[in-house]
């Protein structure tokens, strides 16, 4: 059983800003290019979710992926997550597990996310799980390859495009009780 607070990471570097972002909410996974005018990867509301960043540093590449408790996550790795690095070259992979909330479903969760890490020679580089005292949200860096805690008052969406996005989250999640993560573009 994984400890129901754990932090091998330590404190994250706080992003000031969320430009440059490509936003992924719950039962999203988005991956971008240090290259790409939105290289970098945003996710909130993590709760009793657990996000993993993944980054190919030798590629340039980073992922994020934000699991909630009803993702079906060997097949989600399977069919989503793994094919989108293994069509931008093989590399050296590595990862954080960061969210959860203790509860058994979360704990599961964790467990569910570690074992596909390791059986796709993942490197789990940290994780800070359980941790009440988390920021609104993350940032995934693919120029830097570093993960960045977002504070809440950063996370103030006021466009259409952003409550569309929410609105079809929400709809994807309800529609589908047991769920493939669903791809960002």
């Amino acid at each position: 059983m994984i400890s129901s607070q754990v932090n091998t990471i330590g404190k994250r570097p706080i992003a000031r800003d969320i430009n440059n972002t490509k936003l992924v909410l719950q039962a999203e996974f988005g991956i971008a290019r240090a290259a790409d005018k939105d290289n970098r990867l945003l996710t909130k509301g993590i709760g009793e979710c657990i996000a993993v960043p993944i980054m190919a540093p030798d590629l340039q590449v980073a992922g994020l992926a934000h699991f909630d408790v009803m993702t079906m996550v060997p097949e989600s790795f399977a069919r989503v997550i793994m094919p989108q690095f293994r069509q931008r070259g093989e590399a050296l992979l590595k990862a954080q597990m960061i969210g959860g909330n203790g509860s058994d479903e979360s704990e599961k969760l964790v467990r569910d996310i570690r074992d596909l890490l390791v059986s796709n020679e993942i490197e789990i580089t940290g994780m800070d799980i359980g941790n009440i005292e988390r920021q609104a949200g993350l940032i995934v860096d693919a120029t830097k390859m570093q993960v960045f805690d977002v504070e809440q008052a950063s996370l103030i969406f006021d466009n259409e495009e952003y409550w569309q996005r929410e609105e079809a989250a929400i709809q994807y999640i309800i529609a589908n009780s047991q769920r493939l993560i669903h791809l960002v573009v």
